[in-house]
């Protein structure tokens, strides 16, 4: 199991992504988690530049939630699958904090994901 932190300052673009990517595929039977925080006042933008995983959701997912802490009521979506780089997902988070996790069984490993991490002011979200 490993744990990473980032914190996205202003203008600045960071990526994660998951162990060994994209050279190798993802390590079977593992939790990885990668807590990110950005600027009070701002909001977390993760924008998927890849994502290919086992198809069924309940081997091999990626969670993400809008907190520090894996509380189901606080999770916005599960991926799994291939998803197009033509139609990244992305996903904002609505406090300066969001939680990406990964989990994997013991067999069919995939290549991973990688995502763009930044921070998005909440003055510029705004409608209207």
């Amino acid at each position: 199991q490993a744990n990473f932190s980032e914190h996205t300052r202003p203008n600045e673009v960071l990526w994660i992504k998951s162990p060994g990517f994209p050279d190798s595929p993802y390590t079977e039977n593992t939790f990885n988690q990668w807590k990110l925080r950005a600027d009070r006042g701002n909001i977390v933008k993760l924008e998927f530049d890849s994502i290919n995983l086992e198809p069924d959701c309940k081997n091999d997912f990626v969670k993400i939630y809008d907190s520090l802490v894996a509380i189901e009521s606080r999770a916005l979506v599960e991926l799994c699958g291939y998803f197009s780089p033509s139609a990244p997902p992305t996903f904002y988070s609505s406090g300066n904090v969001m939680l990406v996790t990964m989990g994997t069984n013991e067999e069919h490993n995939f290549p991973g994901f990688q995502a763009k991490v930044s921070q998005v002011s909440l003055g510029s979200m705004s409608k209207g």
